[in-house]
């Protein structure tokens, strides 16, 4: 799977989607699967909505051809609401509401325990309305990496292996 490398500034997520070769800006999803864990703390999910808010203003003027589809992703120890999605939306404002609305959630976990970061793939890729194979962007950003991988409540990396092969797209963490 190709990779994207470097900082999510305001122009870059357009700036990279262009250069990859694979993913260009017109008509195509960008999928944010953002960490919201109790290891990562609130200031530190705080800081990501931050720049995801800036970058998506950025883009919003440069191109109007992006849909964007969130998976909020917390600790297993939450249960159920472990991932929290937001179906592919046209205007950022959407996403933005969406993230600050996240900002509230006060249970995220116990501190060091599995994070739900593959389901938060596996949701952003089969929750959101995107189709596979389509030219996708996937952005994953926060605390990436399980602490537990023994965890049996997480999706296998088995799973998540083929839902990319799947939906082949590119892949950008941070």
């Amino acid at each position: 799977l190709p990779a994207l490398e470097g900082e999510l500034a305001p122009s870059s997520l357009a700036a990279q989607a262009g250069d990859n070769g694979k993913f260009s800006s017109q008509g195509k999803d960008v999928l944010l699967v953002i960490g919201h864990s109790e290891s990562l703390g609130k200031s530190g999910f705080t800081s990501i909505v931050r720049s995801v808010q800036q970058s998506l203003v950025q883009v919003f003027q440069e191109t109007q051809e992006l849909r964007f589809g969130v998976a909020v992703y917390r600790d297993f120890s939450v249960g159920k609401s472990s991932v929290s999605v937001l179906s592919l939306k046209e205007h950022p404002m959407q996403v933005i509401d969406f993230l600050k609305g996240e900002l509230s959630q006060t249970d995220l976990g116990n501190p060091d325990p599995a994070l739900a970061v593959n389901a938060g793939i596996q949701a952003g890729l089969t929750q959101t309305g995107t189709q596979a194979p389509s030219e996708q962007l996937l952005i994953v950003l926060g605390d990436v990496g399980n602490h537990s991988r023994q965890d049996p409540s997480q999706v296998s990396e088995d799973d998540l292996i083929q839902l990319l092969i799947k939906h082949q797209p590119d892949v950008f963490l941070r």
